[in-house]
């Protein structure tokens, strides 16, 4: 059995409901301070989405950025290859002709060689030009001694006068005599 509320019950009752209602406003100045911090939440985390995002496109563009720098490497490394191609078949090419030229050199190294062998030196030629020209001297003379003795007798058999003898006379083949 129940008996009524005494003033002095409805009076404490009161007090704590006024001291929970102060704790429920406390609460709410809570939950509007949550409230307000969420909305920060939500803003700071609306800034990482985009900054997120962001990021995504830049990682995005990296990515054909990536994509473009293989594709340059490969085109230089395929570049790079057919020149060094190129380049081994040029030195093939200069290999061959400077073998030629090596038998070329050889050839001529040969010809040399004969041509040496059978080349007069300097001394021989030397001495083969006195013998002709002492060879050429005494014939020299000895047509100039006929010379004379020819004259000799046309002038006894007085076919030239003495004046004409001494005419040819006067042209000296060796004028020191």
């Amino acid at each position: 059995m129940s008996q009524e509320p005494t003033i002095k019950d409805v009076f404490i009752a009161v007090q704590g409901l006024q001291g929970t209602v102060q704790g429920l406003q406390g609460l709410q100045g809570n939950v509007k301070s949550l409230q307000g911090d969420m909305q920060e939440l939500k803003v700071t985390v609306n800034d990482l989405k985009n900054d997120t995002q962001e990021l995504k496109v830049s990682v995005h563009g990296l990515k054909n950025d990536t994509r473009e720098l293989k594709g340059d490497m490969q085109d230089m490394h395929e570049a790079m290859n057919e020149f060094a191609c190129h380049v081994d078949e040029g030195f093939g090419q200069i290999r061959g002709e400077i073998k030629e030229m090596k038998g070329e050199i050889a050839g001529t190294k040969g010809e040399i060689t004969g041509i040496k062998s059978t080349m007069v030196t300097k001394s021989y030629l030397d001495e083969k030009l006195a013998d002709y020209y002492g060879y050429t001297v005494s014939m020299m003379r000895r047509e100039d001694q006929k010379l004379n003795v020819f004259l000799e007798v046309a002038v006894d058999e007085r076919a030239i006068g003495k004046h004409g003898a001494q005419k040819v006379k006067a042209v000296k083949v060796f004028p020191g005599k």
